[in-house]
């Protein structure tokens, strides 16, 4: 079992296949943590699809925990007007931390997901309840195959770079 923290920021990220691990980007924070969270949700579904090539028995899900009010709110950048709405937001609707991990929970360990993964599992942020609901990712670049398999060869080459050794592809009958 591989189970992804996602979140719904993914909706705001954006791909850079030059700049991967976003260098120029003018604002680390938001832009930096939504980049992370749609690359990360990508290389789980290319993950997933990889797993289910080579006939594993293992599922990965991606998860998004919701609004959890986290001392991340307090590192909160007011200069920017979608951080201050989503941070009013979650004084209305934000939950603490352990109903966050529900969504991880339920991926994690209810026997009836075995063998589907592949799915964003989490809240959806109208309510931020119902955290075992099955999500679709809101940004449009999380259903292209193509730019999975570029996330997934990023994240080999930035694990070569960082360790000096060598890291495993397992890629199953010449799939790239």
């Amino acid at each position: 079992m591989c189970v992804a923290a996602c979140s719904s920021a993914e909706q705001y990220g954006t791909l850079d296949f030059l700049d991967p691990k976003g260098k120029t980007l003018v604002n680390a924070g938001i832009q930096g943590y939504a980049r992370s969270k749609l690359m990360l949700l990508m290389f789980t579904f290319e993950l997933q699809r990889r797993l289910k090539l080579l006939r594993a028995e293992v599922d990965a899900f991606a998860v998004h925990p919701g609004l959890v009010i986290t001392t991340m709110f307090i590192k909160v950048d007011f200069r920017y007007v979608a951080a201050t709405l989503i941070y009013l937001w979650g004084l209305i609707i934000g939950t603490p931390p352990g109903t966050g991990a529900r969504s991880t929970i339920y991926a994690a360990a209810d026997p009836r997901l075995t063998g589907k993964g592949g799915q964003y599992i989490g809240p959806h942020y109208s309510f931020n309840r119902f955290h075992t609901a099955h999500r679709k990712p809101w940004n449009r670049r999380a259903y292209d195959v193509n730019a999975w398999q570029n996330v997934w060869t990023m994240t080999l080459e930035t694990l070569r770079e960082v360790t000096g050794q060598d890291v495993p592809n397992f890629a199953p009958g010449g799939v790239k």
